[in-house]
């Protein structure tokens, strides 16, 4: 039987795209199994950094306040890298051994019978500042070069960690949300929030950092430290609801709520009325208007029921 040549041309064309395809999945295949070694690789190669470095901050004396720096130049030695997963594992590593130092150092400090709070005189009659002596000049330049600072709460010093070490060593090389949890974590400790059972933060700002948290946490639903994102959060709106002794929600006296809780409560309605925050206060802003107090405690048990604030004792 002979063929005609449209025939031949159809049967060429035929197998041409056959062998085509076979070429295009076998290379396709080529690449896939090329791209699976390099991540494997990659892969293997973040683990064992990830792992040098624990061993490294393993090792380092949380005795010594140098050893903070020493753990931090070995991070930006390791982890020049794109893996940004990876990165902020071994920020999480440093970060646990900075707060293990910081401990240490509190500790050494308690014990220190130099007299630091000659740092923290201040006169207002023109008299001369007292004389620092060489070895509290050293020792702040030494904290200051790792990460530390000397601090004073109710007349009493203490080592507080320098954040702007974290801000240097670390916020280049971390993922964005790492990055914008720590600014927003450097700027509340040095801003603080209550001291002596009272709240010092301004009602707009403690309705801002409220907000904050719960703005991140749901533009972050897989951040690496997202439960201690929602333990922060969990820590201001049971500030919001219960205040503490000395900024009570309710006035001693009167019963009536507090000037500082009038004025962040009316903030959260008027500047972020949409927000889960705000939503979750309204019951009880209007209960405590109405001063209908069955109904505040019977919100506070449902909020202590559903893990939303810290402590509420019935």
């Amino acid at each position: 039987m002979s063929l005609s040549i449209k025939q031949i041309i159809n049967i060429f064309l035929f197998y041409f795209i056959i062998v085509l395809t076979s070429c295009k999945e076998k290379t396709n295949k080529k690449i896939e199994t090329g791209l699976k070694k390099t991540t494997q690789t990659e892969n293997d190669s973040s683990r064992k950094r990830l792992i040098n470095f624990k061993t490294f901050v393993a090792n380092l004396d949380s005795n010594n306040v140098s050893s903070s720096s020493m753990a931090a130049y070995k991070f930006i030695e390791l982890f020049k890298i794109k893996d940004l997963t990876t990165i902020d594992s071994a920020y999480l590593i440093f970060n646990e051994f900075y707060d293990k130092l910081t401990k240490q150092l509190n500790l050494q400090h308690e014990k220190d019978d130099l007299n630091y709070d000659s740092l923290f005189i201040v006169y207002d009659d023109g008299k001369e500042h007292p004389k620092l002596s060489k070895k509290i000049i050293n020792y702040q330049k030494k904290l200051s070069e790792n990460g530390f600072k000397i601090a004073m709460d109710e007349g009493i010093t203490y080592i507080k960690q320098d954040r702007k070490f974290i801000t240097q060593f670390f916020c280049p090389f971390v993922s964005n949300s790492m990055k914008e949890y720590l600014l927003q974590i450097n700027k509340e400790i040095e801003q603080g929030f209550d001291t002596d059972q009272g709240i010092f933060l301004s009602p707009n700002d403690f309705g801002e950092r409220i907000t904050w948290w719960e703005g991140f946490i749901d533009r972050n639903p897989n951040f690496i430290l997202k439960n201690k994102c929602m333990e922060i959060y969990k820590f201001y709106f049971s500030h919001l609801i219960l205040g503490k002794e000395n900024t009570p929600v309710l006035n001693y006296d009167t019963q009536n709520i507090s000037l500082y809780f009038m004025d962040l409560y009316e903030y959260l309605l008027k500047k972020h009325a949409k927000l889960k925050t705000t939503e979750l206060l309204k019951p009880y802003y209007f209960a405590i208007i109405r001063k209908n107090k069955s109904e505040m405690e019977q919100i506070k048990r449902s909020y202590k029921q559903k893990n939303l604030i810290e402590i509420y004792a019935e």
